[in-house]
């Protein structure tokens, strides 16, 4: 559906105070706002049919002039400053005005997904995340941060306006907002040398890939029910639903990128996931319209689901692993170490966040010396009955810990099942693994870390696990 269209509905729905020649502006354009950076970013509203508005802005002085359309929809581009403010912007038409203040010039990103973006620093009710009093008091000292928080909204066309307002991070604030995207400001931020950082996030516990995408898309795929169930039980996985009540009211703000946390509950369809999330990933870059904006994401973690031993969430990383070489300018964090047996929502999201940010700096932001991803798996080789491990990006070495409950490593004899295996790096190359099992003289593959609940054991110098894998290649 073209921006016309949506404007047109959100016209439709606002029609009393467009006829009352009343300038309005998406809740996203409002006080405490932080605009990316030396760019063109997009400033659009709602005001008197057939009428000429004006934008000002304090920065250059410039004034940027739009006509209406006859639904009242305007739209104009406006070049931003480098990272400074406070600035104010004033919107103006025949018989009206609006002014935006406390305006910061920044990088802004969305962070969208399921709980695990959602999560608040302080956490859910009795699953705590990590240090949230210290995080939250931390952050008084960083006024530089901005958050913008979307209402979970659910919409049958895309809407024009979703709820939410600018905050400023603050003890008070800063406990509400989304845990791992607290963090990648923060760590974003100290590393550009305190500049603003906007976060917008737009994410929903329990939803899935196709309450994120549109009917266009969804269409291409017969087995999804395209029907709009407004008495779901569920209604953040209603088709759709979430891509028009939530992302698209956001999607022509200006940004420097997406952080993504979403995949628990589309485990059991892979098969539609692996080509539906990387068309949403492109439609969605094609809606923002700002070309290849980098999207990186997070692999889900290790955790019981109805069965420890399981193997449908390490199927799932391995896809998401995976998919980072179908999507131009993307990528994707590892949390092996991070999960909790009983607790879906693992409390470190500290980690997550800063790896996230690690990812950005070194991808988008050109930062010499940092990794740019995880140690992965390569290729193997038998020698004198034990499999040795090749692994790329680990070029420093790789590092060994113990496991305490759960051997992750697993190798496989003539017979063609999985024993526990014991472990080593390789004497001589720090790159490679040795993998070995007592009475296996012929072993034929491993599997690390291939079920549901899972320790992580082997890790680059960094501190970042090894992602889950496998050297067969058997169906599920």
């Amino acid at each position: 559906m073209s921006d016309k269209k949506i404007l047109l509905t959100a016209a439709a729905l606002m029609l009393a105070s467009v006829i009352d020649a009343k300038i309005v502006l998406p809740s996203v354009i409002s006080d405490g706002m932080v605009l990316q950076r030396e760019s063109s970013v997009n400033i659009w509203g709602m005001a008197k049919p057939s009428d000429k508005v004006s934008v000002s802005v304090s920065w250059s002085g410039e004034i940027i002039e739009s006509q209406t359309l006859r639904d009242g929809s305007w739209s104009v581009s406006v070049r931003t400053p480098s990272a400074g403010g406070p600035f104010t912007m004033t919107v103006k038409d025949s018989e009206s005005e609006v002014e935006v203040r406390d305006i910061m010039s920044g990088e802004v990103w969305i962070c969208a997904g399921q709980s695990n973006m959602s999560m608040p620093v302080k956490g859910f009710q009795s699953q705590p995340c990590t240090h949230p009093l210290e995080t939250a008091v931390a952050s008084g000292s960083c006024p530089q941060i901005r958050m913008f928080t979307a209402k979970q909204t659910i919409a049958e066309q895309p809407e024009f306006d979703v709820s939410g307002s600018w905050l400023q991070s603050s003890p008070g604030n800063t406990l509400s907002f989304s845990a791992v995207g607290f963090y990648y400001a923060l760590n974003l931020s100290k590393a550009l040398g305190g500049i603003p950082v906007g976060m917008i996030n737009i994410s929903w516990g329990g939803s899935n890939a196709e309450a994120w995408s549109s009917r266009n898309l969804l269409e291409k795929y017969p087995s999804i029910s395209l029907e709009f169930d407004r008495n779901s039980k569920s209604p953040q996985r209603i088709p759709t639903a979430l891509h028009n009540g939530m992302f698209r009211p956001v999607s022509r703000f200006g940004v420097r990128g997406v952080i993504w946390y979403q995949g628990e509950h589309n485990r059991n369809n892979r098969d539609i996931y692996a080509s539906l999330f990387p068309a949403m990933v492109n439609e969605w870059r094609q809606i923002m319209g700002q070309g290849q904006v980098p999207f990186y994401y997070v692999q889900i973690a290790p955790y019981e689901y109805s069965d420890p031993d399981a193997v449908d969430a390490p199927l799932m990383m391995e896809l998401q692993w995976r998919m980072q070489y179908l999507i131009p300018e993307s990528g994707v964090v590892p949390t092996l170490d991070l999960g909790e047996e009983k607790y879906i929502h693992y409390s470190d999201k500290a980690s997550v966040g800063l790896r996230l940010a690690v990812m950005a700096l070194s991808r988008t932001y050109g930062m010499k010396g940092l990794p740019s991803g995880a140690a992965y798996y390569r290729s193997m080789e038998i020698i004198d009955g034990k499999i040795v491990l090749t692994f790329d990006n680990a070029a420093a070495g790789l590092v060994k810990r113990d496991y305490e409950t759960k051997n992750p490593f697993e190798i496989c004899g003539d017979d063609g099942k999985y024993v526990p295996a014991k472990f080593d790096i390789h004497p001589k190359y720090k790159d490679k693994v040795m993998v070995w099992a007592d009475g296996i003289s012929n072993p034929s593959g491993i599997r690390y870390a291939f079920r549901n609940w899972s320790e992580a054991t082997l890790f680059d110098v960094y501190g970042i696990p090894v992602p889950p894998f496998r050297t067969d290649n058997i169906k599920y």
